[in-house]
């Protein structure tokens, strides 16, 4: 098994060389996005932390809510990390929101 391993490092490595990054990306698709932010280096993680500002429209009134996610996510995942950090106001205010929308970490930072 090692020596497979060690034939595709070494096929990686030469199709890298020419240019070609096929059966890197075809490895790095079946990989989840948690796998691939701890391979990172923490200055490689610091790069693609994303900030988020969650709009809530509840009848009452509205308000915004800043989520910090350790890599870019899709609107229910940054939905779902709101959730799980416990960042709205009510349980059931994540049913009223009404935007998600990728800010700066300024932004987020006053959020």
């Amino acid at each position: 098994m090692e020596d497979l391993r060690d034939s595709l490092e070494l096929q990686i490595k030469l199709d890298s060389a020419n240019g070609d990054t096929t059966v890197l990306r075809h490895l790095l698709n079946k990989l989840d996005d948690n796998t691939i932010f701890h391979a990172l280096s923490e200055d490689g993680q610091a790069e693609v932390i994303s900030y988020y500002n969650v709009y809530v429209n509840i009848p009452s009134g509205g308000y915004s809510i800043g989520v910090m996610c350790k890599y870019p996510m899709d609107d229910q995942r940054v939905i779902d990390t709101a959730i799980e950090d416990d960042l709205f106001e009510d349980e059931d205010d994540y049913l009223y929101v009404d935007s998600v929308d990728e800010i700066t970490k300024y932004e987020w930072e006053g959020v």
